[in-house]
């Protein structure tokens, strides 16, 4: 039996399994799920009575609200744009936000709460929109792996497959000597 590596066939199938899983990855990118990405959303404060329940926040009520920035081409771009600036500015002064920004998510202080109020949106903030990344890229690495999977399976196959064909000619050569050999 040839080493392993000099045969051609073993050559080809190192070269597929190679190509694909790059195949798999380019697949992944470009036919893959489409993420939500943090600072796809903008976050506002709202006051403690106000709120919902969110036993995730630190007083126990939703002091923050959320939406999905507006993109450019949507139908509704400049209600939601107008509906955002409406949030993100003090009364009185109209071209000020006030707020925070995280990792390129922002936070307006849209309550106007005071400053201890505010560190605690602040921080749940924070918190919000660690988990926003974390959430982004396990979805990422999960799908991700599926299609590595899925290039692997089919790799196993293909080399099965091989196996079997290479099995059953053998065994079909084995059948000619011997009946060569009988007549």
């Amino acid at each position: 039996m040839r080493p392993l590596l000099r045969a051609r066939s073993s050559r080809a199938f190192l070269v597929a399994l190679g190509l694909l899983l790059i195949g798999s990855i380019g697949l992944w990118y470009w036919a893959g799920s489409k993420y939500v990405h943090p600072t796809d959303s903008y976050y506002w404060t709202q006051e403690p009575s106000a709120g919902d329940i969110d036993i995730r926040s630190p007083t126990g009520r939703a002091i923050l609200g959320w939406d999905s920035r507006p993109d450019w081409g949507s139908p509704n771009y400049r209600t939601a744009r107008d509906k955002q600036q409406q949030r993100c500015v003090q009364p009185g002064s109209p071209a000020t936000p006030v707020g925070a920004v995280w990792r390129g998510a922002r936070l307006c202080n849209a309550a106007n709460l005071n400053t201890e109020q505010f560190q605690i949106a602040r921080s749940y903030f924070k918190t919000r929109v660690d988990e926003g990344y974390a959430g982004m890229y396990a979805k990422m690495a999960r799908d991700l792996t599926w299609y590595i999977l899925g290039a692997l399976a089919l790799w196993f196959s293909l080399l099965l497959a091989w196996r079997i064909y290479l099995w059953v000619a053998a065994a079909r050569s084995k059948l000619d000597e011997q009946s060569g050999t009988q007549e």
